[in-house]
């Protein structure tokens, strides 16, 4: 039976069947236009920026009577779960796609025992690698695939200097401190926001498409998470 794993829990284990593979669609680049006077047609720039993507996923399941309410509201709450936020599908393994929220229509109810729906998954135009989620040492990284925004971890004391393709960061190091570029916050082991602690530019430290060069200050540990994508 064809199924989905969203926030660790796939719907199999929720009792809910998938009813029809989904369609995914393709992301949409974010166009800018402008009109110039006396020129035919618009200006146009590519940003190299796409917007969300709505993944919907029709669902059903199957329940007596007296316990159909509650295995509704058991599926509302997997739903609307706060989690990593990750959807899976059976059918293409070792890749994610990260989750927004949630919009879930009306359930259907029929016969008094089926229970039938549709649940928008908002995602990011981005679906994601399992191995980019694995931290590796730093070096010379090669990228196949688009811009990645990766997690830097890094281990020690005193400051420290990171360097991705010629761009800084510097960083005041107080045992662990991790970067985090896509949501552009550096924060300690416990969670603790410091982003005084660094000065820098977090774009600079993305990994380009092709060979990325990443070095530190010696007498640091650095490891990442280069958080492959593809589109």
């Amino acid at each position: 039976m064809y199924d989905m794993q969203y926030n660790e829990r796939t719907g199999r284990s929720m009792g809910v069947r998938i009813t029809q593979r989904p369609n995914i669609p393709i992301p949409e680049e974010k166009i800018e236009t402008y009109s110039v006077e006396g020129r035919d047609g618009s200006l146009t720039v590519r940003t190299g920026k796409y917007k969300d993507i709505e993944i919907e996923i029709l669902m059903g399941f199957y329940e007596k009577r007296s316990l159909w309410a509650e295995r509704l509201r058991e599926v509302k709450k997997w739903l609307h779960s706060q989690g990593q936020g990750r959807l899976k599908f059976a059918d293409d393994p070792g890749y994610y796609y990260k989750v927004k929220y949630v919009k879930a229509k009306e359930c259907e109810r029929q016969l008094g025992k089926f229970g039938t729906f549709a649940a928008t998954f908002v995602c990011e135009p981005y679906v994601y690698l399992d191995s980019g989620d694995i931290d590796i040492p730093i070096g010379t990284l090669v990228n196949e695939y688009a811009a990645a925004h990766p997690v830097y971890h890094i281990s020690g004391e005193g400051q420290c200097t990171l360097t991705v393709n010629k761009n800084t960061m510097v960083c005041n190091v107080g045992q662990i401190l991790t970067i985090d570029t896509d949501r552009m916050v550096a924060y300690r082991e416990d969670g603790t926001i410091h982003n005084a602690d660094v000065t820098g530019d977090y774009e600079g430290l993305w990994l380009i498409q092709g060979e990325n060069t990443v070095t530190a200050t010696s007498g640091f540990k650095v490891t990442v998470q280069p958080m492959w994508r593809r589109l």
